[in-house]
């Protein structure tokens, strides 16, 4: 119980689990936060400054042209099909880029002309979306209207020039059919009446003839036929809002990118925080257990705490906790600080509660005399210290908890501040020991002096208030292994919210209201042996001895009397 938390376990935390970046994420909201302002910052900016870009279209219907004799067989049912794929192609081929660009009265290239142009085809129709992108709303619309009038004429012009070489194939064959009609019609007359040439040139004169007059019949339609590409069913109009850029896009993707951007930067940053945010880094990466979390706001009370609140059980389940862990006999806490603020206060005056009213007699004492003499306070530890004073003239009882003494830090805090960490103080531990079951002894914190270190050899445990969000890893750490090598048992640490930790925690030296606060009774009388005559011992100050032992450099003997029990 007595050992430093081992190396693995303060080298760094265990497993993240989704309750760390959750934590991290509450921690450092206003780096994410600038990160989601930055990125919508800087692309409301790009938005601002990019060109616009708007996009008109033109819908066009497009029709099967019969530009060939209707198929008959097996491919009767696709003669007057249309490959919408196909003809989307075309649209943006070079024979009808010349064509817009030339109804466009020029101003465009046709690799400009290309890359603004867009065609779809909806999904089950014979329909074609032309569009075409134009820095004006203006040219938006002609270039698209352009570009579905040059399609239609261009498709129009290729069936015309299908249909008159349909046509001219026809008349080339009706001439052959006739050159053939009369080589056998001359065979015919020269033939014998009755011979078998006579009725082989009938025959094929009759097969020619039916011939051309079925050719006849191809030529008639193609030639009086009325060629339909299709039609514009939607004119192009001028667009009321530009296509580029595009709002949602350009702010949702500045927002991502600085959502990320802060993401990265908060983590980046933690990583580079040794601080101790939550109770849970103290036991993954640290390795000491977490005995209380206290609430914020709980260090604020100007006394002990009632036992039926919920902070107060806390504080209860506390120290049935120590006492369980301390065992019989009597016990020395120490209750020590791991950096700036009076929580350590408020813990150390609790906890003393709590094992008081376990009902054992319990001493608390603020032995943190760090803070500036004030001489309205009353003597107390620095009074002991400098033997200037009686234990039982420095005692105080909290009318809430009977069985507590407390002796606080007392008014000579700047000349007894050296003899915390001497022999003075240890043989005072021991007298105190003598006379309570339990005695908690509040120091400076850690970071500050060597009090707790140089008090941890006569005590048998500790207990350190760590201040969330103030308090290192490192810190932590090497209080927890001065404290272990000087024999005190760390027997785990008290968190503290940051807002509570800050502020002042109640005053050792007046844990309750002056009237709340009864004077100890037994005085000076009480502590030390009377004289043979019965009478009472003479003031200490009488005694040159004491003069000479209060101004000498040497430690002297504190705490001349034992503590009365009650």
């Amino acid at each position: 119980m007595g050992e430093p938390p081992d190396a693995a376990s303060a080298a760094g935390p265990a497993d993240t689990t989704l309750g760390d970046y959750a934590a991290l994420l509450r921690r450092r909201w206003w780096i994410v936060a600038g990160g989601l302002a930055a990125g919508l910052a800087v692309a409301g900016t790009v938005f601002a400054v990019l060109p616009r870009a708007y996009t008109a279209t033109s819908t066009v219907q497009v029709d099967a042209m019969a530009t060939s004799t209707p198929a008959t067989g097996p491919s009767a049912g696709r003669a007057g099909e249309v490959n919408l794929d196909t003809e989307a192609q075309l649209v943006t081929s070079a024979e009808v880029g010349e064509r817009a660009i030339a109804a466009l009265g020029g101003g465009v290239g046709y690799p400009e002309l290309r890359e603004g142009t867009a065609v779809t085809v909806p999904p089950n129709s014979t329909v074609l979306e032309i569009s075409y992108t134009a820095p004006t709303p203006e040219r938006a619309r002609d270039g698209a209207q352009a570009l579905a009038e040059s399609y239609l004429e261009q498709r129009l012009d290729v069936g015309e020039r299908q249909v008159r070489s349909r046509i001219r194939a026809l008349e080339n064959e009706i001439t052959d059919r006739t050159d053939d009609l009369d080589a056998w019609s001359e065979r015919a007359a020269e033939a014998a009446p009755g011979s078998a040439d006579l009725l082989r040139a009938q025959t094929q004169l009759q097969v020619l003839g039916t011939d051309v007059a079925a050719l006849r019949d191809q030529i008639t339609p193609l030639a009086t036929a009325e060629l339909v590409p299709g039609r514009v069913i939607t004119a192009a109009r001028p667009p009321e809002a530009p296509s580029r850029p595009v709002p949602v896009l350009w702010l949702g993707g500045g927002l991502m990118t600085g959502l990320l951007a802060g993401l990265a930067l908060a983590w980046w940053t933690d990583r580079r925080d040794r601080s101790v945010h939550r109770p849970q880094d103290v036991e993954r990466r640290v390795g000491l257990p977490v005995l209380l979390d206290l609430p914020p706001g709980s260090v604020a009370a100007t006394g002990p705490l009632s036992p039926h609140g919920r902070t107060g059980q806390g504080y209860h389940d506390l120290g049935l906790s120590v006492a369980a862990t301390l065992g019989s006999g009597s016990h020395v806490v120490l209750v020590t600080g791991t950096g700036p603020g009076g929580a350590a206060d408020a813990v150390a005056l609790n906890l003393a509660a709590a094992l008081a009213r376990t009902g054992h007699d319990t001493l608390l004492v603020g032995a943190d005399l760090t803070v500036p003499d004030d001489d309205g306070d009353r003597p107390g530890l620095a009074e002991l210290l400098l033997a200037a004073a009686y234990p039982a003239e420095v005692e105080r009882r909290p009318a809430q908890v009977p069985a507590l003494r407390v002796i606080g830090p007392g008014r000579q805090r700047a000349r007894a501040a050296d003899l915390v960490q001497r022999g003075a103080m240890t043989r005072l531990i021991e007298k105190f020991r003598a006379g309570a079951r339990y005695v908690v002894v509040r120091t400076a914190a850690t970071t500050d002096r060597a009090d707790a270190t140089a008090m941890a050899a006569a005590a048998d445990a500790a207990v350190l208030v760590v201040e969330l969000g103030r308090t290192r890893h490192d810190t932590l750490t090497a209080a927890v292994a001065k404290l272990s090598r000087r024999g005190a048992a760390v027997l785990g640490a008290v968190t503290v919210p940051p807002a509570s930790a800050a502020a002042p925690g109640p005053e050792i030296s007046a844990p309750v209201p002056t009237e709340a606060v009864t004077e100890s009774l037994p005085r000076v009388t009480d502590a030390v042996p009377a004289d043979r005559d019965g009478s009472a011992p003479a003031p200490r100050a009488a005694t040159g001895a004491d003069a000479d032992a209060a101004g000498q450099a040497a430690e002297p003997e504190a705490g001349a009397a034992a503590l009365p029990r009650p």
